[in-house]
């Protein structure tokens, strides 16, 4: 059975919201918001810091070269060391926001470098 959203109620989601510029807490406020508005103000809003890429004028470069609307297999074909360092140096940082979305810190998450 699947939700009008194409979810399955079954499963628990993790939304991820990044941004690439260092604007203080204005993310996080706007997440707030949001949670608010769609009426999620007891869901958990975990930040974390491990999702910050150290190379992001690198990304930037990376996703213009592959083009307007690339995905991350486009940007893969054009720096592939890039974007398979990024994804090792991200693996703890999902950890923690999965395990926190299943009330465990850094509980049961092995996500693919190639997903």
């Amino acid at each position: 059975m699947t939700t009008a959203a194409g979810q399955d109620p079954g499963m628990r989601y993790v939304e991820l919201g990044r941004h690439t510029d260092n604007d203080g807490d204005r993310l996080t406020a706007q997440v707030e918001i949001l949670r608010h508005a769609s009426g999620q103000d007891d869901m958990p809003i975990t930040s974390a810091l491990g999702l910050r890429s150290a190379v992001e004028d690198r990304w930037r470069q990376a996703a213009k070269a592959a083009g307007k609307g690339a995905d991350l297999d486009a940007i893969r074909a054009g720096d592939p060391d890039l974007v398979e360092r990024e994804s090792f140096l991200l693996r703890p940082a999902l950890r923690q926001v999965v395990g926190a979305s299943r009330g465990r810190p850094g509980a049961g998450c092995r996500p693919q470098s190639h997903q």
